[in-house]
């Protein structure tokens, strides 16, 4: 009876070590199937606003190595992009605790600030990215997360109305690349939301001139 409790004891030791180690990770079925290529794939269904697959590649990436930090950066830009905070926050602060290091990360906090209309946070973070890329010591295109945090911190300044810094913003990137097909969008659709904008007011100030309430005339008695 002792023996059989024993060998039951080691079954549930066992059984709990195993639970508590972390995801399973799977096994590569091909030369393309890397926490790198999925995490890529990812990045370029991002750009198409694919979040579906997007989503599908990161878990891909994730699942052959669950401490791989930029699988955790990936999902948590679908997540913003859905609207989940609470659970892109956790997938970033799980990516930073996994590397330190990896900005782009960062930059999906500024990205998550932004989101929320938390502006000046939005800013810092990007900020904050831009100052750590050259001594960060992971392996990712400097230069390309570099526009990428630049981008982002325009689209903030121009959704915080702060319209001189956003165009400053977006030319930076053209003094990166200046065959960057992004910036240069981003700097026209910023002239023709400003004109908008002036538009907008321009309408509405004439219609509260017309709408001026004139002095009553006096009732004929």
């Amino acid at each position: 009876m002792i023996k059989k409790l024993s060998i039951i004891s080691l079954i549930f030791i066992f059984t709990l070590m195993s639970a508590c180690s972390g995801p399973k990770e799977r096994k590569a079925e091909s030369v393309l199937d890397t926490p790198e290529y999925h995490y890529a794939q990812g990045k370029k269904y991002l750009e198409k606003d694919d979040l579906t697959n997007a989503l599908r590649e990161f878990n891909e990436a994730k699942s052959l190595k669950a401490s791989f930090a930029p699988a955790y950066e990936g999902i948590a830009i679908v997540e913003i992009e859905q609207k989940k905070f609470e659970q892109a926050d956790d997938n970033i602060s799980t990516s930073l605790s996994e590397d330190g290091d990896w900005v782009p990360a960062v930059v999906a906090r500024g990205r998550w600030y932004s989101a929320q209309a938390k502006y000046e946070d939005a800013v810092d973070e990007f900020d904050d990215a831009l100052d750590d890329i050259e001594d960060s010591k992971s392996q990712f295109d400097k230069k390309e997360v570099r526009m990428d945090a630049l981008y982002h911190k325009g689209v903030a300044y121009k959704e915080w109305g702060q319209y001189i810094p956003a165009q400053t913003t977006f030319q930076q990137i053209l003094e990166i690349d200046n065959t960057n097909v992004k910036a240069s969008l981003a700097i026209k659709e910023l002239a023709e939301y400003q004109a908008a904008v002036a538009g907008q007011i321009d309408v509405l100030k004439k219609i509260a001139k017309k709408k001026k309430i004139k002095p009553a005339k006096k009732a004929v008695i």
